[in-house]
């Protein structure tokens, strides 16, 4: 296996409309980003790119305050993330894991 650089952030999010609740379902999360060690993942620009991705998501209803073009379930946001993530730039990318707290948690690979 390839050495990794990871970057993790907390973000607080919500998944939505499909549940009764207006904002649907509510969720703290942990994103994971991981980079080839062999390039220039542990840059700070490269980490500042990737938060100012994960900040159009934390705080916000996904389906209801932010329409991503994708549905608001967590495989979805964590392929969401990691085509955003490549689209700026971050080509080193090899997986994205996003976790709930209940302990739940998808991943991209790639």
């Amino acid at each position: 296996m390839t050495p990794e650089i990871g970057q993790k952030f907390h973000i607080s999010l919500a998944l939505g409309p499909a549940t009764t609740a207006p904002y649907g379902q509510g969720f703290n999360c942990v994103v994971e980003a991981y980079c080839r060690a062999d390039s220039s993942a542990a840059d700070p620009e490269i980490k500042k790119l990737i938060r100012q991705i994960v900040d159009r998501i934390d705080h916000r209803a996904v389906g209801v305050d932010v329409d991503l073009g994708i549905a608001p379930t967590l495989p979805a946001l964590a392929e969401w993330l990691a085509e955003e993530l490549i689209t700026a730039g971050v080509h080193a990318l090899t997986r994205v894991r996003l976790s709930r707290g209940d302990g739940y948690s998808v991943l991209w690979t790639r």
